[in-house]
């Protein structure tokens, strides 16, 4: 696997074939430049010494996003969007049932603005709080690190 780097801001990128000569966006400075149109040379191992060497830990690669026209394209390396969280899912689903109103089960799960903005409006009405049963049903809602909700 080659890797190239940012010329922006230094950072380890995965080298894309499919990407090559496209403009691209740096997924740690968000910076766009052109993909090389080849993968750069391997680099030459040093020679031998005498006291071993621990190898270097692996760098996560960050997200990098495919600039052209109206289509993007992502390529995520390590990024990992379906972990579990530490909220529960029957315990937001309480929550929102019974307090979902008053924004309980988005205080729960973190989201402490939506949660305010909810104590303030009624759960905007009931629409929201609604909304927000369904999303939870379903397994659809995400705290606020984007992780599922545990069931």
């Amino acid at each position: 696997m080659s890797q190239i780097v940012c010329p922006h801001c230094g950072v380890g990128l995965q080298f894309v074939p499919t990407l090559a000569g496209q403009p691209t966006r740096c997924g740690s400075c968000n910076q766009v430049f052109t993909m090389p149109q080849q993968a750069p040379p391997a680099a030459v191992a040093p020679a031998p010494t005498a006291q071993p060497m621990a190898p270097p830990a692996p760098a996560p690669f960050p997200s990098m996003t495919q600039v052209q026209g109206s289509t993007n394209v992502t390529v995520n390396v390590g990024n990992n969007q379906s972990k579990e969280g530490t909220s529960s899912w029957a315990v937001a689903l309480l929550l929102c049932f019974f307090l979902g109103i008053f924004g309980a089960h988005r205080f729960y799960t973190g989201h402490i603005l939506i949660g305010l903005i909810q104590l303030f409006t009624l759960g905007f009405f009931g629409l929201w709080t609604l909304l927000d049963f369904v999303l939870i049903l379903l397994g659809a809602y995400r705290d606020v690190d984007g992780s599922r909700l545990r069931r």
